[in-house]
This record gives C-alpha cells, structure tokens and sequence, in this order.
C-alpha cells in the first residue's frame, strides 16, 4: 500500500496558508472564504467540502467545525480529528500517492 493524504489535513492547511491575518481573525470571513474555494474545489476536495457543509449542495453544514477553530489558530490536525468524530468518512478520504508527486 502506498502513501496516502488526508484529504482533510492538505486541504484545510492549504485553505489556512491562503487567509491573510485579517481573514483568520473574523469567522464571518473565514467563512466566506471557505465557501468560496470549496466552490472552486474539484475531485475529492470538492467531496471533503460536501463532508463539512462547505457547497450549497451539501445535506449538512459542520462548516462552523472548520471555521471557529481556524479563527483561535488551532492545528490542522487537530481540527480534522474533531471532524472525523462526527463524520468517519472526512478520514476515509485520502489523496493516493500519485499526489505526492504534484506536491
């Protein structure tokens, strides 16, 4: 079995590395903005933000998991282990390790 990425992990972290300090410190703009890339998302990022309520489509919305602890600077993974407790397949989706190579 090869390597594998959390789709979780490499998302939210790229989505956190692209806020400006002004956007991390407001929920309502990260919030936004979290929406919006999700929008922009293809493959199984658009998939992880169906998971978390980040598409109009989506049938629930935990958007505010992700939100709220982005705004108080928690880690990544941490975030992602609190989502996985309430939806077991946000840690079933993993990038392959044709992955690794675009990164």
């Amino acid at each position: 079995m090869g390597i594998s990425f959390l789709v979780c992990e490499v998302f939210v972290q790229k989505f956190v590395d692209s806020l400006s300090s002004e956007e991390k410190s407001s929920t309502e703009l990260i919030e936004k903005q979290f929406k919006k890339d999700c929008e922009a998302s293809k493959g199984k990022d658009h998939r992880f933000c169906y998971y978390v309520g980040g598409l109009e489509e989506s049938a629930t919305s935990t958007v505010g998991d992700v939100v709220k602890p982005i705004s108080y600077h928690m880690p990544v993974e941490k975030i992602c282990e609190n989502l996985s407790k309430k939806d077991g397949q946000i840690c079933e989706l993993k990038y392959g390790m044709h992955y690794m190579v675009a990164l």
